[in-house]
This record gives structure tokens, C-alpha cells and sequence, in this order.
């Protein structure tokens, strides 16, 4: 008896293992190009993305590695690559493409994030299973207009849930290289996401409620660790949501 539970539970885990490693994803989507937008399939497996179009012989394929920046904003994403362009001047090129059939959902983004060795951008946030240490009423500060959402502050990432979803994000904490507090009621943070005109991309907020002075220490551990919490590990939590949060 021993011996068949034995074997059924290895049978059983092999069985996992092969269905997790034949996890595949198909979308029908619009390559949007500079001339003429093309129809075509894509494809995400356990080893990368693949672009095939509906009329041209033409297909193409990345592993995650040779992705340099993939940005899921539903229902576009886009995928910067280390090609050059030389035409523009060496660039690196971007392929952006818009899901006609199906939908960018957690799980998709989750097994993105496991995979991806280059930076990952999503706009996708899940429901939380727990309460964040702070959360605040913003506005997010864009050259023009903007957004409002909620921030939030987890032990492991910071959230944006705008009420506009292609501009909220996830950021671990990894994926924060720097933050600051230039008044009461401005918050900012430089994150790893890559934008046209400069190397990374900076979010600035406007603080409906001002954070606690305690935010900032919370924050600072975290993102750049000290000699008693070395970046990477984290301390216990010490800090609970104040007074004006919702």
C-alpha cells in the first residue's frame, strides 16, 4: 500500500510537471505597423512569444531573453527588442500588437513576470489578498492631464489601480530604482520601465491625503535596504494604515 502511494504521487507530480510545461497561450491580434496593420496569431509558451501573420509568410519569434522590455497594457502589449533600426538611427525596435480574440488576464501576467529576464511592465493588478500597509487617494501627474486611482503599499510592491486600467501598475520592489517625497503632497517614483526620451520612466503623484512620516522608512527599507535589512530581505512589519486612508 505503501509503495502504491508512493508511485501514484510521483505519477502525480510528473503529471503536473508536463501540463505546467505545456501551458500555452493563443490570441488573435493586429500588428499595428507604421504603413499597413496586419491580422495574425500570437502565441506564449514556456519558452517564449511568437507572431504569425494570417496573410504574409511571415513569422516571428522571442524568447524571453532576447525581449528587452515587454509592457502588457490591455488590450495592447508590446514587445522592445534589441534589433536595431537603422533607418532610425539604430533604435532599438518595437513590435505593438492589439488582442482582437481573448484577454490578458492575472495568471498570463503572473507567468510573464516568472519568466521574463529583461524588464516587465503590466497594467494588470489583481485583487489583493491582503490589506496594504498604506493607501492613498492620488493623481497621477502625466505632461498631459492624467489619472486618479488609489496607491498602495504592500510589503513586497506598490500599486496604482487607476481608474483608467491601461495606466495602472505593479512594481516589485526590484523594479523601483529610486523614490521621494518633494512635498507633503507629492510623491514620486523611478521605476526600471523604459520610455521614449529617457532612459527610465519616472511616476509622479499627487497625494489627495498626505502619508504618514512613517511611509518614508517603510519605503526606504525596502527599496534600498540598510545594514540591518540588507536590499532583498525584509523586515517584519512595523507599520499600520493611518487616520485619512480609505
Amino acid at each position: 500500500m505503501k509503495r502504491l502511494i508512493t508511485f501514484l504521487t510521483i505519477l502525480l507530480l510528473t503529471a503536473l510537471h508536463v501540463l505546467a510545461q505545456s501551458t500555452v497561450w493563443q490570441f488573435k491580434v493586429e500588428h499595428i505597423r507604421t504603413l499597413r496593420n496586419q491580422h495574425g496569431t500570437v502565441t506564449v509558451d514556456n519558452v517564449g512569444i511568437k507572431y504569425k501573420s494570417d496573410r504574409e509568410k511571415r513569422s516571428l519569434a522571442w524568447t524571453f531573453s532576447d525581449i528587452q522590455q515587454l509592457t502588457l497594457e490591455p488590450p495592447y502589449f508590446e514587445i522592445l527588442t534589441y534589433e536595431d533600426q537603422k533607418w532610425k538611427l539604430g533604435k532599438d525596435r518595437i513590435y505593438r500588437f492589439k488582442i482582437l480574440e481573448g484577454s490578458i488576464d492575472a495568471r498570463l501576467s503572473d507567468f510573464l513576470r516568472q519568466r521574463m529576464t529583461g524588464t516587465f511592465v503590466t497594467a494588470i493588478v489583481p485583487e489583493a489578498s491582503e490589506e496594504p500597509e498604506y493607501r492613498v487617494p492620488v493623481k497621477h501627474r502625466l505632461v498631459l492631464g492624467g489619472s486618479e486611482g488609489i496607491l498602495e503599499v504592500y510589503d513586497d510592491r506598490v500599486v496604482y489601480r487607476s481608474q483608467s486600467s491601461r495606466d495602472s501598475r505593479v512594481w516589485t520592489y526590484r523594479q523601483i530604482e529610486s523614490f521621494a517625497f518633494p512635498s507633503a503632497r507629492e510623491f514620486e517614483l523611478q521605476t526600471d520601465e523604459k520610455e521614449f526620451g529617457g532612459p527610465t520612466r519616472t511616476f509622479r503623484f499627487y497625494l489627495k491625503e498626505a502619508l504618514p512620516d512613517s511611509a518614508y522608512d517603510f519605503l526606504w527599507m525596502r527599496i534600498h535596504g540598510s545594514s540591518y535589512f540588507p536590499s532583498g530581505r525584509r523586515p517584519a512589519t512595523v507599520h499600520s494604515t493611518v487616520g485619512g486612508s480609505i
